[in-house]
C-alpha cells in the first residue's frame, strides 16, 4: 500500500494505492477505483479506470515533487508527497513542500528554446519562465512562487549543462 497527498490548482487529494497482481485499487478522497495499466514507453501508459480507457503521460523536471500529467488533451500540474511526510510538513508550517527559491538552475543539459520573462518582471506561481529542449523533448520551466526576476543568465539558443544558473529572483 502507498499513501500520497496530491495537490493541484489549490485542491488536495488523499490517494491510497493498493496493488493486487497486475492491477490495483486507487482510493481518491474515499472513493475507490479499479485500475489496470499497460506501459507504452518511459512516461506513457494506457490505464483502464473503472472500465474507461485513458492515455496518460507523466513528465517530471527531475528536481522536485511536481509532475506534469497529460490525460488525453488535458494537462495538469500535480505536486505529489508521501502522505505522512506531507502531514509533517503541514505541522511544521511548510504545507506545499516547495521553498521559494532565489534561483532556477537547469534540471538537465539542453538547449534554451524560449525565455518567456524579462528582468524586473513580476512572476506568479506556475507561470512559464522558459522552455528547454533536452533529449528531443521540450520541457517547460515554471515559477514555484511569486517573485520578481532579478537576472536572466541565459538566452534563446544557448546550450546549458545540468545545474547551470538560468534565472535569479529578488
Amino acid at each position: 500500500m502507498a499513501h500520497y497527498l496530491v495537490r493541484s490548482n489549490g485542491k488536495e487529494f488523499d490517494i491510497v494505492i493498493e496493488k493486487s497482481g497486475d492491477s490495483f485499487h486507487a482510493v481518491v478522497n474515499g472513493r475507490k477505483y479499479f485500475v489496470q495499466s499497460a506501459s507504452c514507453g518511459r512516461s506513457k501508459s494506457v490505464m483502464l479506470i473503472d472500465g474507461s480507457s485513458h492515455e496518460i503521460s507523466i513528465k517530471t523536471n527531475g528536481y522536485d515533487n511536481s509532475r506534469l500529467v497529460t490525460v488525453g488533451p488535458v494537462e495538469v500540474e500535480l505536486e505529489i508527497d508521501n502522505f505522512r511526510l506531507a502531514q509533517l510538513k503541514k505541522a511544521a508550517g511548510n504545507g506545499s513542500g516547495k521553498a521559494a527559491s532565489k534561483e532556477i538552475k537547469a534540471p538537465m543539459p539542453g538547449l534554451i528554446l524560449e525565455v518567456k520573462v524579462s528582468s524586473g518582471e513580476k512572476v506568479e506561481p506556475g507561470q512559464l519562465i522558459l522552455v528547454i529542449e533536452a533529449m528531443k523533448m521540450e520541457n517547460a520551466v515554471k515559477s514555484s512562487a511569486a517573485a520578481v526576476v532579478k537576472n536572466i543568465a541565459v538566452s534563446k539558443g544557448q546550450s546549458v549543462e545540468k545545474g547551470d544558473l538560468l534565472i535569479e529572483f529578488e
